[in-house]
């Protein structure tokens, strides 16, 4: 949290494939931190994240859950792969697109067997 509130917080990333600007809040920090599983190749990649955002590939559509804010359009899945500790991660980028058009990240990361 304390990287994240130093380098990232209030950042704006422009998605290459998508031209679609993400946006860096402390709510995405607490939903990486406390939103599930914290690991340490998840704790890596934040340290890269805008990379990441950056150069990720749009993948698919993700319908809204009903216990998603009605805020909550969608969600658009994304893909990219990263070097942590020496072997290549897959990156799974998951972006909440709102009906006010901001958009918002959680990440995960899966080792390739």
């Amino acid at each position: 949290m304390e990287y994240y509130k130093e380098n990232l917080r209030d950042l704006e990333i422009k998605n290459e494939d998508t031209g679609i600007i993400v946006r860096f809040s402390m709510t995405n920090a607490r939903k990486t931190a406390q939103g599930g599983a914290m690991y340490h190749k998840k704790a890596e990649i934040v340290k890269i994240l805008p990379e990441i955002i950056k150069y990720a590939l749009y993948n698919n559509f993700g319908k809204r859950k009903e216990t998603d804010p009605e805020e909550v359009l969608g969600f658009l899945n994304f893909k990219g792969r990263s070097k942590l500790d020496g072997e290549v991660e897959n990156v799974r980028l998951a972006i909440q697109f709102q009906k006010s058009a901001k958009f918002y990240y959680n990440i995960e990361v899966n080792k390739i067997l």
